[in-house]
């Protein structure tokens, strides 16, 4: 079996690592790769980084849909409410 990716494995995702790695890329390139790589942990039987890359993959994609319909879709924190 391949080893996880950092970028989809939980309790390991580093964000500045993710940020760097994916910030620059557009957010439905983003979904398919990382729905690329939910179907490639499927076939290796990795249901736990699929079912974390299909989170991620979902994610982008709204994210993606959000952008296309000029919906805003950045984080209220509780310091900003």
């Amino acid at each position: 079996m391949r080893q996880p990716s950092r970028i989809h494995t939980p309790g390991t995702v580093d964000r500045s690592e993710y940020d760097r790695l994916v910030g620059s890329k557009p957010k439905h390139q983003i979904a398919r790769e990382h729905f690329d790589l939910a179907c490639a942990d499927v076939a290796e039987g990795d249901d736990r980084g699929a079912v974390s890359a299909l989170f991620y993959a979902a994610e982008a994609a709204i994210v993606a849909l959000a952008d296309a319909h000029g919906v805003d879709t950045k984080r209220i924190t509780a310091y900003e409410a």
